[in-house]
């Protein structure tokens, strides 16, 4: 994740007062950008359902996400104490997306969906708070994470050979538009298949770091374990 950290500038999203510029009134542009989706869904209660805004929704999240990659600590905590930001999130997490789904509409949900969960990502891996961390996995909708990866993997990944991973088979044919005919995973295919597994890594990193009752509940386990039956 490296390839995309800019510590110095980070910081100065935060901050751009320097002991040359003191005077300088400073705007914590990672704050304001996650105050904006906040107050686009306050203007909109709804407004997962508009698939006019959900571009825009994207680039933000988009933004946050390079805002916190290197690690940059101070963004980390920052944007993953934002319970008004988390609540936005847990709105998409509680969604039920058609991963099948080749619609447009449908599609640009998904995208957002997965950045989404790139962005939590973001906040989480080689964060060193783990008051932060435990604050962020008491505010997640852990259930509804648990829900999503089962259904990648029974609508996308569990239909495929696993050679077709392994592999990395993409379909190159013209008029697949409702999927490869012979079952080679599409642009939208590596997507969702990516993000199934980047909510695997983030649920492992949650249960690696804490022993929490949100963790290893029956219910959850039992959806896990039916991915292998």
């Amino acid at each position: 994740m490296l390839f995309r950290s800019y510590g110095d500038f980070q910081n100065y999203l935060r901050s751009q007062s320097t002991e040359a510029k003191q005077d300088i009134v400073s705007s914590n542009l990672v704050n304001e950008l996650s105050n904006f989706l906040i107050d686009l869904q306050l203007a909109d209660p709804n407004i997962v359902n508009n698939t006019q805004m959900l571009q825009l929704i994207r680039a933000c999240l988009d933004s946050l996400i390079d805002f916190c990659l290197g690690p940059c600590q101070e963004n980390q905590v920052l944007l993953a104490r934002q319970r008004h930001l988390i609540s936005f999130i847990n709105s998409f997490l509680d969604r039920d997306i058609d991963f099948s789904s080749t619609s447009h509409d449908d599609i640009q949900i998904i995208d957002v969906f997965s950045s989404i969960i790139e962005f939590l990502l973001a906040v989480v891996n080689g964060n060193k708070d783990e008051k932060t961390v435990e604050f962020l996995l008491n505010q997640l909708h852990i259930d509804s994470l648990v829900r999503q990866i089962v259904v990648i993997y029974k609508l996308v990944i569990g239909k495929r050979p696993v050679k077709i991973f392994r592999q990395a088979r993409v379909c190159t044919h013209e008029g697949c538009h409702d999927g490869c005919v012979k079952g080679y995973l599409t642009e939208r295919d590596f997507l969702i298949t990516e993000t199934g597994f980047n909510i695997y890594i983030l649920l492992t990193i949650f249960s690696e770091k804490f022993d929490n009752p949100k963790l290893r509940s029956e219910e959850h386990t039992s959806e896990l374990q039916s991915l292998t039956n």
